[in-house]
């Protein structure tokens, strides 16, 4: 028989409910920072997007930026859906994730095409 060291801890592994929670714990944070962006670009009128340390890719306003705002409803609402959700899975996680789906691209393509409009078709206030 091996005889156990005290140097020997147990190794804890994490409930699937820790990891549930941190993740809507991370996504109502996300969700709440990203309202808080668009509540200030909509007050400004401009939604700066960095490009690295202290420098700026280009500034959306007008247009672009309705179209970004967009985007960024879309990203708070899969980010709540994922704390309603709740904790392990229910009997309505297909709806849940064929909700999910479909905002997500809906965001992606106002993304894209708040970009687009921005800067190849120099659509402008």
């Amino acid at each position: 028989m091996a005889k156990k060291s005290a140097r020997e801890k147990p190794v804890q592994q994490a409930s699937d409910l820790d990891v549930d929670g941190d993740r809507r714990a991370f996504s109502t944070r996300l969700a709440l920072y990203l309202a808080g962006v668009a509540a200030v670009a909509t007050f400004t009128g401009a939604l700066p997007l960095p490009a690295g340390r202290f420098r700026t890719l280009a500034v959306l306003n007008g247009g672009p930026l309705l179209l970004m705002l967009g985007a960024l409803v879309c990203a708070v609402l899969v980010l709540v859906s994922v704390v309603v959700q709740g904790p392990g899975r229910r009997s309505d996680a297909v709806e849940y994730d064929a909700f999910r789906w479909l905002i997500v691209r809906l965001g992606l393509a106002l993304a894209a095409s708040s970009l687009l409009a921005h800067l190849y078709l120099g659509v402008r206030g």
